[in-house]
């Protein structure tokens, strides 16, 4: 029998894929809508538009599914009010800004905190009642382009964040694996690491049922788990 919390973790993936297909059918209507327009009157000069970066991340509270986070390529992670979001000119409720693309922007269990993961290499916690306090970790999150970016996770609890680490030295000094970082000391305290890893680990997930397995699969095409036992 699942928990209240397994419930809505598995609950908010379904939510999460279900955001996701309705954005891509919303993207291209409005790709359909703009080319027949188009069509229709040629005669009319184009305005060009400014670019819009594309989001990388999208995740909904646990605890109150009206609250989702996003994350982009335009360097911010920003949070949102569904119930009140606007159709022209939506306005989010907090936005946290990063010096690089913002990887990911993740709700905690408890759906008290975010994580966001960056390439300005920081994951950064914002808690508080109105998510107003930022703390930024600091993380080397800059990966070779043949790399998944780092996408830094919650375990089962508010306490850690797990995220990938880029390894340093050459062939057997090479540590790769798992950072662990306590979001309470704001450092890293603890690698994940295997002599059966032998690439980059970028993208984690915990398992929603187990607590204490960990998966994490690399740019080759390989999945590592970790266990408690």
């Amino acid at each position: 029998m699942a928990t209240e919390y397994e419930r809505k973790r598995l609950e908010n993936f379904r939510r999460h894929n279900e955001m996701m297909a309705s954005l891509n059918v919303h993207a291209k209507a409005s790709l359909l809508s703009a080319s027949t327009k188009r069509s229709r009157d040629q005669s009319k000069p184009l305005k060009k538009k400014k670019k819009q970066e594309p989001e990388t991340t999208i995740d909904f509270n646990l605890q109150n599914p009206n609250l989702m986070a996003t994350s982009s390529q335009d360097r911010s992670a920003c949070l949102w009010d569904l119930r009140t979001i606007g159709a022209k000119k939506p306005k989010a409720l907090t936005t946290v800004n990063h010096g690089k693309a913002v990887y990911s922007a993740y709700f905690s269990p408890s759906g008290l905190s975010l994580a966001t993961t960056s390439r300005h290499n920081y994951v950064g916690v914002l808690s508080g009642a109105n998510f107003e306090d930022t703390s930024m970790i600091c993380h080397i999150n800059n990966t070779a382009r043949y790399i998944s970016s780092f996408r830094g996770v919650w375990g089962w609890d508010d306490s850690h964040i797990f995220v990938g680490n880029v390894a340093k030295g050459i062939g057997s000094n090479q540590t790769k694996g798992i950072d662990v970082i306590s979001t309470k000391l704001k450092r890293t305290v603890k690698k994940l690491q295997s002599p059966l890893v032998k690439e980059v680990i970028s993208r984690l997930h915990c398992h929603p049922l187990n607590v204490g397995m960990l998966a994490g699969s690399t740019a080759g095409g390989h999945v590592y788990v970790w266990t408690t036992k």
